[in-house]
């Protein structure tokens, strides 16, 4: 069986990314992520992500390029992919699988707790932004 496809975004805005925290009685409760969502049958995953981000937070975004990806494999297997986008000066407008949402510094998302697919994912893209290669 194929992976489930998932996407999430690395949203910036002013040098700083957008996390949301999901919340109580969703999958990974209480952990930070960068949101996103499944990716439709016949959809592209730039679509999925404006798409989740437009019906999840009332958010209108700008996809970007594809920063990365790490795979899940397991009881329910997944590909989460990784991309840039902005968004303006937009906030949420309202927050349906989450109760907390900021905007990070690169230098301090360890500090926050990721749901794990998130933080390897972060770990990955800003090890290639620290090593020069830039995003």
């Amino acid at each position: 069986m194929r992976p489930l496809q998932v996407v999430c975004g690395l949203v910036w805005r002013e040098g700083l990314f957008f996390a949301a925290r999901k919340k109580p009685g969703k999958a990974n409760a209480g952990f930070w992520e960068l949101p996103g969502g499944k990716i439709g049958e016949g959809e592209e995953a730039e679509q999925a992500l404006v798409r989740e981000f437009r019906e999840e937070l009332g958010m209108e975004l700008r996809p970007g390029k594809v920063l990365g990806s790490v795979e899940q494999l397991g009881e329910v297997s997944f590909v989460l992919v990784a991309i840039e986008a902005s968004c303006g000066d937009a906030e949420p407008a309202h927050c349906l699988d989450h109760d907390a949402a900021a905007w990070v510094s690169p230098g301090h998302w360890k500090r926050l707790h990721w749901c794990e697919n998130d933080r390897c994912l972060l770990g990955l893209i800003f090890q290639d932004l620290e090593g020069g290669n830039g995003l």
